[in-house]
């Protein structure tokens, strides 16, 4: 009997309805705030002279794939000329990217981008030399320039013919090639490695990375290629029921209390940010550091208790917002890993225009727009920065963006905000309110993420597919376990490519 009269909910006219618009221009500052946060870092981090360090791992990722695939079909020249969008950037990556144009376009290329990028510097140096923050490049970049220098002009500054095939070796000291080898890395190495001036074995013994990048990114693409035909199909079917009335309806949307929701989204993101500024202050190693973000992830979900501070039952809130098991966890896991593949065409429409968007803003750099300088401002994570192969760094990255992730994320998005989104719309035909449900969580969820807004579209994509599984499923089981597998995926192809 105490338990009936426990699970008793008040009448739909007697339930909170909840204030959406003070709740919306609190998530616009919050938003605001970590935008805002987030920049303050990129400047402090290039105002410290520091180098683009997901920048450079994105540019060795293209570079070691484009100089294998010229060197099994010959067509140095075509890959070359698409590399030529990458040359952007920090001093450090425009350096690396000349001993990639001298393995792809000749020694008379890298001296011609030496010389390019000499007067850049003086340039740039002029520029800001009256301004807050004078452009000084380190004493390290500017002896890796003078080595550039000498290994592609030579000794005694003379311009090679075009055409030429030899690199100046000689005329580096031991102290130059080891600065190459220890600045650029694998970029120094190459440089250090052209074919015809060395032996097999140490040309061999560079180029390796190169092939491995090669194979995995043949098996990624062959593997999404596969997957995304098997799930076009699926997606058709799916639409074909739907169409027909045939496809199971999940999704029971909230109620008049639906603005509650928008409030627990907003109470959500302050405590989020808070956390996530407290996690900040500790100066901890990367896998500690990523275990107190975890933890960070999974506090912040204490603000489901907001609903039911506000008079919504706690059974109410979780049919709301899908913190149910549906058919059976197995059933809901089979269906999302269906949900996954069938996922993959709309998402591959989303990286298109992210790519055109990445075109654009490249193409403004390599233009002359702008601070030359300037990172590229790519879409990558930064945790991706701390990837480099091995498993110490991969797993705790994996449990946060395969495990942590997923559940509070998809939680709060397709299951709290996207149950307000919904309600909200719920009058509209229903075709409109899912699309205007879909696409209004993606846009948060997109700009709220620190890829940055190149990163959008692509960011959008999946967080629409997201939400038409909750939509068809009800319980976030399915969106959860596209989002782990997403994220699982793409971090252990990432870490596979940086420790290649």
């Amino acid at each position: 009997m105490t338990t009936d009269l426990l699970n008793i909910e008040p009448p739909e006219s007697r339930r909170p309805r909840g204030n959406a618009v003070v709740a919306w221009i609190v998530i616009a500052v919050v938003v605001a705030v970590e935008l805002t946060l987030a920049a303050a870092a990129a400047r402090a981090a290039e105002a410290e002279g520091g180098d683009d360090v997901i920048g450079a791992l994105m540019l060795r990722i293209q570079c070691r794939y484009a100089v294998a695939a010229a060197a099994m079909t010959g067509s140095a020249p075509m890959l070359y000329e698409q590399l030529g969008q990458f040359n952007v950037g920090p001093l450090g990556l425009r350096q690396r990217f000349i001993t990639v144009a001298a393995e792809l376009a000749g020694p008379a290329e890298a001296e011609r981008l030496v010389g390019e990028l000499d007067g850049m510097i003086a340039e740039e140096r002029v520029r800001t030399a009256d301004t807050d923050t004078p452009f000084t490049p380190t004493d390290s970049q500017l002896a890796v320039q003078e080595a550039l220098r000498t290994l592609y002009r030579g000794p005694d500054g003379g311009r090679p013919e075009a055409g030429a095939a030899a690199v100046h070796l000689d005329a580096l000291n031991a102290d130059a090639k080891t600065l190459l080898r220890d600045e650029l890395g694998w970029f120094g190495a190459l440089a250090l490695a052209p074919a015809g001036q060395v032996d097999e074995a140490t040309r061999d013994a560079v180029l390796a990375p190169a092939w491995r990048t090669l194979v995995i990114v043949i098996v990624a693409v062959g593997f999404a290629g596969l997957a995304g035909v098997a799930g076009f199909v699926g997606l058709i079917i799916v639409l074909v029921l739907a169409f027909l009335g045939r496809l199971r309806d999940g999704l029971t949307v909230a109620g008049t209390h639906h603005a509650v929701y928008v409030e627990t989204f907003a109470l959500w993101l302050i405590l989020f940010l808070l956390f996530q500024v407290a996690a900040g202050l500790f100066a901890l190693q990367p896998p500690v550091q990523f275990s107190v973000i975890v933890v960070a992830f999974l506090a912040s979900l204490v603000a489901l208790a907001w609903p039911g501070f506000r008079g919504v039952p706690w059974s109410q809130v979780r049919a709301d917002i899908g913190w149910t098991t549906g058919r059976g966890v197995l059933i809901e896991t089979a269906a999302g890993l269906g949900s996954y593949a069938m996922a993959l065409p709309i998402v591959a429409v989303g990286v298109m225009l992210s790519y055109l968007l990445i075109l654009l803003g490249t193409t403004g750099l390599t233009s002359g727009e702008g601070p030359p300088f300037d990172p590229a401002g790519g879409p990558a994570h930064p945790v991706v920065g701390v990837l480099d192969g091995s498993l110490v760094s991969l797993l705790p990255i994996l449990v946060l963006g395969a495990i942590a992730a997923p559940i509070v994320e998809e939680t709060m998005f397709r299951g709290v905000l996207y149950a307000h989104f919904r309600a909200a719309t719920n009058r509209w035909a229903r075709p409109a309110s899912i699309l205007a449900g879909a696409a209004g969580t993606g846009f948060v969820f997109a700009i709220v993420h620190p890829q940055g807004w190149m990163a959008v579209p692509a960011l959008m994509s999946l967080a629409v597919a997201f939400a038409l599984a909750r939509e068809w499923r009800s319980s976030l089981i399915a969106p959860m376990v596209m989002h782990g597998v997403s994220n699982a995926l793409v971090l252990t192809m990432i870490s596979m490519l940086a420790g290649a």
